[in-house]
């Protein structure tokens, strides 16, 4: 469905979220299914440390020339490079850890899985990823007993058009 809507000019809502206990087999069976359909799995960690660089580039510091031909200091934004392999033909977003995101990245990463973008150098402040097809996130259970596995929130719950739950069963 993915394909076809890319080749339509048409942005398909296929974005899955796989729930499952650590060892579950999430990660292998994903990699496995993206093997299968020649599709490019790109992954990426929420847990990151580096994630609000990658999501929404980073301060730095510029010279600039003002209006008197002075040089002056000014702050731009750099952008990160780490999700170019998203811009491959058939690409798909294999977000881990999606609920242990820390929660000021969690609107970046909506935008991400919603609009396939992020923080760029274009017009409107984005850079959009034509090639990105949908998203795949898996997360752990979120209970009492691992207080880094947050609940989603109703806008994170919207964003996935199926919703699995995988057991640690030989099934």
């Amino acid at each position: 469905e993915a394909f076809i809507a890319q080749e339509a000019g048409i942005r398909s809502n296929t974005d899955v979220l796989i729930t499952g206990l650590p060892g579950s087999g999430k990660t292998g069976i994903t990699k496995q299914w993206a093997a299968d359909r020649g599709v490019n799995l790109f992954y990426l960690n929420a847990k990151d440390d580096d994630l609000g660089a990658i999501l929404n580039g980073f301060p730095v510091a510029v010279d600039e020339t003002d209006e008197n031909g002075n040089t002056i200091k000014a702050v731009d934004r750099a952008y990160s490079k780490a999700l170019d392999k998203l811009k491959r033909p058939r690409s798909v977003l294999f977000l881990d850890e999606f609920n242990r995101a820390a929660t000021k990245l969690r609107a970046s990463l909506l935008t991400l899985i919603n609009e396939h973008a992020v923080a760029g150098p274009g017009e409107d402040g984005y850079y959009v990823f034509e090639n990105l097809l949908f998203t795949v996130a898996c997360i752990n259970p979120s209970v009492p007993t691992d207080p880094g596995a947050l609940d989603l929130n109703d806008a994170e719950m919207s964003r996935f058009v199926d919703s699995m739950d995988w057991d640690s069963t030989p099934e």
